[in-house]
């Protein structure tokens, strides 16, 4: 009796697998993909892309830097010049040699607002820039030789403006505080 008991229960749990199994492949069968189950989630897959050309020249396509600034524009460091865009135009500025106020270096490596909305630009071998626009002009701040008042290599590449609204910028072999006098470009 015991024997036909024990093959009862084996019967029984064979036959409780094998239901088991089938009607979990049964169910996979039905299931749909998490898609289409729960459509609210599927995840940005209907982003699409702008593409613009930077500015006038086609080295300007190597973007280095960006900053979108207080008043909406955004400029755009680049490896030929510094890029501004006002959401329809661009509006590019390089070095001029003959010109003190135009910006000191061509290669920008970063860019940075200020408290007062001027744009400082950090260079690779032309120093420092500063755009105020309230004068709407470049002035340039470069490496003098035995001047230690001023910046201490041209090679800049990093800027940040801490909370007490100090600038420090990042030179090649040195860490460098602008100093401001009577708040006017140096």
């Amino acid at each position: 009796m015991l024997s036909m008991t024990g093959s009862v229960l084996r019967g029984l749990f064979v036959s409780t697998i094998v239901l088991s199994l089938l009607s979990s492949f049964l169910y996979a069968q039905t299931v749909k993909p998490f898609e289409e189950q729960f459509p609210s989630l599927r995840l940005q897959r209907t982003n699409a892309f702008q593409h613009y050309s930077v500015g006038d020249a086609p080295s300007n396509d190597m973007v280095r830097k960006l900053l979108f600034d207080s008043q909406g524009f955004l400029w755009i460091g680049t490896a030929d010049g510094l890029v501004r865009f006002d959401g329809y135009e661009f509006e590019t500025f390089r070095n001029d040699p003959r010109d003190s106020n135009s910006v000191s270096g061509n290669l920008v490596m970063d860019i940075l607002e200020d408290k007062n909305a001027s744009i400082w630009i950090a260079t690779w071998g032309g120093g420092l820039t500063e755009y105020d626009r309230s004068t709407n002009k470049f002035y340039q701040y470069w490496n003098k030789q035995r001047d230690s008042t001023s910046i201490s290599d041209n090679r800049v590449q990093f800027l940040y403006q801490d909370e007490r609204h100090n600038i420090w910028i990042g030179a090649y072999g040195k860490l460098n505080k602008l100093v401001r006098q009577n708040n006017l470009p140096l």
